[in-house]
């Protein structure tokens, strides 16, 4: 989300098969770009849109 007002940047489908197991799950590279993805969506506040 964007700040003030907030607004949705974009819609990221979590693919991640069940059940979960989370160290599995942190350790894969599929995560860490997710991750990634994530971070600059909210370090960039929206100011690409």
């Amino acid at each position: 989300m964007c700040p003030r007002p907030g607004r949705i940047l974009e819609e990221v489908r979590v693919d991640f098969a069940r059940p979960r197991e989370g160290n599995a799950i942190r350790a894969s590279r599929q995560f860490a770009e997710m991750r990634e993805h994530l971070w600059s969506l909210l370090s960039q506040g929206g100011k690409a849109l």
